[in-house]
């Protein structure tokens, strides 16, 4: 959780929201010509996405458009003076900022925006990204603005020839790919579940391929992942592994104060008790070619299974559930029972989940450890974040928590 002053924290103890604790939003624009910052004035909705597995966080905001200010084309002299007269009773139309006739278009796909919540004066940074695309309602005088934070470019980004890494280390590809794209990342280590550090002989990426294809091969089986930080950068960590008895929360969600709605669900959907890995591998025959004078070798494929019993009988019902996988690293016995061991850990995660509704705390992150005190469902135990679905509106500021079991 990122650090927040005493006053913000003092708004998040209560799930009144007046008064001084009355939800706030800021939504600026990146004037693509002078790199001005420009508020978006009258923004009434808010809505952010945060998914540990999507790695690219979501945005939308809604804003008044009297008048079709903020539309993209915007342009007075596609109006007779007739009309300016008869529809603008703010001011000179020619002097409306938002128009850019002799420069880029400011309200168009792929300006950077930045988006602020809190309550008050105090708010905290939550991203900066750029617009997808741009929604006009002439009926209600009102414009929708959609985008993604800057990890958008590593997923339409594409290689522009065939690039091949060799003796690389994984992250090493993964930060590389982000300067290629132009998108600011700080990296840690990638392990594997060995302790190792993953080490590539030789990795290709082909022409036109997107960079995330790559991202997503190279971080297949690890215990890391990509989260988007609050400046709209990259940040690749580990993935934290939790102790139900040492770690404390970094955040209480209680009934009593800040929970608004709670549901706790318990499945067996997508979870598999037998991994199975494909192997294909060359082996020497006893012929040998004459004209070479070498052993000759073929190409065979085997396959290699992990089982896990406690599985089969608590979540599957006795059934037999596999899977077939592919993790390249995992290039011995050894390795492939420890990338089994990482699978199995992550359904035993989706097994036990909570989705709950609280008062919207700006400060929250993906894998924060938070308690649970709820008496109906008689949570009472911790549980890591691994989606947050932000709202503002009029209603108030609230999160959609997405918790899994450590």
């Amino acid at each position: 959780m990122r650090p927040i002053n005493h006053q913000l924290l003092q708004f998040l103890s209560m799930r009144h929201q007046v008064a001084e604790r009355e939800p706030s939003a800021s939504v600026f624009i990146i004037n693509p010509n002078s790199g001005e910052r420009m508020r978006v004035d009258r923004v009434f909705s808010v809505d952010l996405d945060r998914d540990a597995e999507a790695r690219a966080m979501s945005f939308r905001f809604s804003a008044d458009n009297t008048s079709g200010w903020l539309s993209p084309d915007y342009d007075p002299k596609k109006l007779d003076d007739a009309v300016i007269n008869k529809i603008f009773n703010r001011g000179n139309p020619w002097g409306n900022p938002w128009a850019s006739m002799n420069g880029k278009k400011i309200f168009w796909p792929n300006t950077k925006v930045e988006i602020h919540l809190g309550y008050g004066d105090e708010q905290l940074p939550q991203l900066v990204g750029y617009i997808d695309d741009i929604q006009i309602n002439a009926e209600s005088a009102t414009i929708s603005v959609q985008g993604r934070s800057l990890y958008k470019r590593i997923i339409e980004g594409t290689a522009p020839e065939e690039i091949t890494y060799k003796d690389h280390y994984a992250e090493e590809i993964i930060v590389d790919l982000h300067k290629r794209a132009g998108v600011p990342i700080t990296a840690d280590q990638i392990l594997l579940p060995t302790g190792e550090r993953y080490k590539i002989k030789e990795f290709k990426i082909e022409r036109a391929e997107a960079w995330e294809s790559a991202v997503s091969k190279l971080l297949e089986g690890t215990y890391s992942y990509i989260k988007t930080g609050y400046d709209g950068s990259s940040i690749l960590k580990q993935i934290p592994q939790y102790d139900q008895v040492v770690d404390k929360a970094v955040h209480i969600l209680d009934e009593a104060h800040n929970l608004t709605k709670l549901g706790y669900k318990i499945t067996d959907y997508d979870i598999y008790n037998r991994l199975t890995f494909k192997i294909e591998e060359e082996v020497e025959t006893e012929e040998v070619d004459k004209q070479e004078n070498e052993d000759k070798t073929t190409k065979i494929t085997r396959y290699e299974s992990f089982d896990n019993q406690t599985f089969r009988d608590v979540f599957c019902g006795g059934q037999v559930r596999e899977d077939i996988i592919n993790i390249p690293w995992a290039d011995t016995f050894a390795k492939r029972e420890l990338a089994a061991k990482a699978l199995f850990r992550k359904f035993r995660q989706r097994y036990r989940t909570m989705s709950v509704s609280a008062v919207g705390h700006p400060a929250l992150e993906i894998y924060d450890l938070c308690g649970v005190r709820d008496h109906i469902s008689t949570a009472s135990q911790r549980y890591y974040i691994k989606a947050i679905r932000t709202t503002f509106s009029e209603q108030g500021y609230f999160d959609l928590i997405e918790l899994e079991f450590p």
